[in-house]
């Protein structure tokens, strides 16, 4: 996958409108995210070739994982990324609340410190 065909599957998963919504998220400017997900530079004609600084904002931003986003995109080996990434139950968990609103976040937050904790010692 591309990182321009990942950004938008990003920008699906997250309910993200428009390329300046996720500028305002992520802090990177929409002229470099719409080349991003054109793949080419307009000046040059060239592919896009982002910095992993740059990569590892738009991840930030989004609160996802910049291992499995390489991995995806083919940078690195998804082994590698297997072994940094959430647990599955934890990864659904953090893909739910990332497609609520704010409101619906602190709710969910709200309830979650209300749940009993137990450490299990192993």
């Amino acid at each position: 996958m591309t990182v321009g065909n990942m950004i938008e599957k990003l920008m699906q998963v997250y309910n993200i409108k428009s390329i300046r919504e996720l500028d305002r998220i992520t802090g990177v400017s929409n002229t470099y995210l719409g080349n991003l997900i054109k793949g080419k530079d307009p000046r040059s004609g060239k592919p896009m070739s982002p910095t992993i600084d740059m990569l590892k904002q738009i991840c930030d931003g989004l609160n996802y994982p910049l291992e499995v986003f390489l991995a995806e995109t083919g940078y690195i080996s998804s082994t590698v990324a297997a072994a940094n990434a959430l647990p599955e139950d934890e990864a659904e968990l953090l893909a739910i609340y990332r497609k609520m609103d704010t409101y619906q976040q602190r709710v969910a937050l709200d309830l979650f410190r209300t749940l009993p904790i137990t450490l299990k010692v192993r």
